[in-house]
């Protein structure tokens, strides 16, 4: 290893880094987002309703959901047990809209699997879960309380899923990761490093 090399790992090595149960939360939920888009439109580009690739890819979109939706309620309850690093210094502004992304994104993490079972006239995936329309919730809500057919119940939900749902969970993904290339490539400070593990001596 050369001596840049070496000043780069230990500047590295020196970063107050998020905990490594925090880090591999962060990239599992980030496979899973392309487990989830790969396979919804490899779905609706490559299949015909009612083949076994339809089935077996709906099945992969729903179950990588219902692990983020997972993921996102644990990363919450362990951001309280173990705080991120702070932010490097910068304008207000920036931190404020920094949080603002990463808490509407947890928001989103969780709305997009809920509203994606509520839509789905389907069994969730390989997980032994009943569709929405067999619960007694279903039953009591939607036909008793609201009246509604399930059609009639499965359009705004799906509006707001598959379109206005998809749409700013893009939007989010996109501004959070070019913020991290600007951080790194830009500003050249740790904010991209400190999610990146520890590598061994």
């Amino acid at each position: 290893m050369q001596t840049g090399e070496v000043g780069v790992m230990i500047m590295i090595d020196d970063i107050k880094r998020y905990s490594g149960l925090a880090i591999l939360f962060h990239w599992i939920t980030a496979a899973l987002f392309l487990v989830s888009y790969i396979s919804v439109y490899y779905r609706i580009w490559f299949t015909t309703l009612g083949e076994p690739d339809n089935l077996a890819a709906i099945r992969a979109h729903t179950f990588a959901g219902v692990l983020i939706g997972v993921i996102a309620v644990l990363r919450l309850i362990w951001r309280k047990v173990s705080p991120p690093p702070e932010l490097p210094q910068g304008a207000w502004i920036e931190h404020a809209a920094a949080k603002a992304v990463h808490y509407v994104l947890y928001i989103f993490m969780v709305f997009m699997p809920v509203t994606g079972y509520l839509g789905l006239r389907a069994p969730l995936g390989w997980l032994p879960t009943p569709k929405f329309e067999d619960t007694l919730l279903y039953r009591w809500f939607v036909t008793e309380w609201l009246g509604l057919t399930w059609e009639e119940w499965e359009a705004p939900v799906d509006w707001m899923h598959h379109t206005a749902g998809a749409f700013v969970v893009w939007v989010l993904i996109s501004i959070h990761a070019a913020a991290a290339l600007y951080h790194h490539y830009i500003r050249k400070d740790e904010v991209l490093s400190r999610m990146i593990p520890r590598m061994p001596n």
